[in-house]
């Protein structure tokens, strides 16, 4: 018999597999492939300027910033990405 630990250790897993088997990624079934030195691709499309493409330094990346892009507006993305490029530049000269 399992005790509450393992329990929940199961309960834990069967929900991330849950988790994981609706996101983009996982249904819509992009095409996963090196586009460059050390930068994957997830294309879901003909082409990356007409498809929806995630990209990152490993597969995973890449499906994590296909699920991104798939389920966020073009002007979502662009508030992230400006967002993201203003903490890096704080980063760098030491601001908080």
């Amino acid at each position: 018999m399992l005790d509450q630990s393992e329990r929940n250790q199961i309960t834990s897993a069967w929900t991330h597999s849950g988790e994981m088997a609706g996101r983009p990624h996982v249904l819509m079934r992009p095409r996963l492939f090196l586009e460059s030195v050390g930068v994957w691709c997830a294309l879901y499309g003909e082409n990356i300027q007409d498809g929806v493409a995630g990209f990152g330094d490993s597969p995973c990346a890449a499906c994590a910033d296909f699920d991104r892009r798939w389920t966020w507006s073009q002007k979502e993305i662009d508030a992230c990405e400006a967002r993201a490029s203003v903490m890096a530049w704080r980063k760098s000269k030491g601001i908080k």
